[in-house]
């Protein structure tokens, strides 16, 4: 992977995530408009964000940490973090992500207090060990995941969350929601949307509607 290909998986993953928290019902900042479509293309996000490193002697990486705030939930605050890249530069090639990096962010998110939402971006998986170390208060996302914005992409249907009440409306007073089909948490979308398990979901495909329970997995 080049420095330039790095770069660009770079603003499109942060670009991506802040889609996600305007999906996820955050304030975005001033740069994107209120419908949620950047303004400014990857490439032009890591400009930004490279002449705010070499003001500050930080890391691109470092640089990219934001918090941005609930619109109905003033309380609640969700936090991207994104990881530095782990380069051999005796090899010219990536490595996967290190456990003290891992070690190291979990430090700073722990000095946070509890019920915010942590997201991180790392630029490439975790070593085996490193997983391990994972908070579980962390919500990991690898760039290559965030290369694509789900919510806006033609084939993902919407996934609209409903109460119970409202669920038995449409399938009967004698609905019970664990009777529903799965909808494991691992799932892209419902990962996408951060949905809580017990969450019901519905699927909004025009020709075959369905209901979910989000479950664990």
């Amino acid at each position: 992977m080049t420095d330039i290909g790095f770069l660009i998986r770079f603003g499109k993953a942060l670009t991506n995530a802040f889609q996600m928290l305007h999906d996820r019902h955050y304030d975005i900042p001033n740069q994107f408009e209120a419908s949620g479509l950047p303004v400014l293309e990857p490439m032009q996000h890591i400009s930004k964000l490279w002449m705010e490193a070499l003001k500050s002697k930080q890391s691109l990486a470092e640089c990219a940490h934001i918090a941005v705030q609930h619109k109905f939930q003033h309380s609640k605050i969700a936090y991207i973090w994104v990881l530095d890249r782990n380069y051999d530069l005796i090899k010219c090639k990536d490595r996967m992500i290190s456990t003290d990096q891992i070690k190291a962010l979990n430090q700073r998110i722990l000095k946070f207090p509890a019920g915010h939402d942590h997201i991180v971006l790392s630029p490439h998986k975790l070593s085996p060990q490193a997983k391990k170390e994972v908070l579980n208060t962390i919500s990991l996302f690898i760039f290559d995941e965030l290369m694509i914005c789900l919510s806006k992409h033609e084939l993902v249907v919407p996934h609209i969350p409903v109460t119970v009440e409202k669920a038995k409306q449409f399938l009967g007073q004698a609905l019970d929601p664990l009777d529903l089909p799965k909808l494991l948490r691992s799932d892209a979308v419902c990962r996408w949307y951060n949905f809580e398990v017990g969450q019901i979901v519905y699927i909004k495909n025009p020709i075959m509607p369905s209901w979910r329970i989000v479950h664990n997995g």
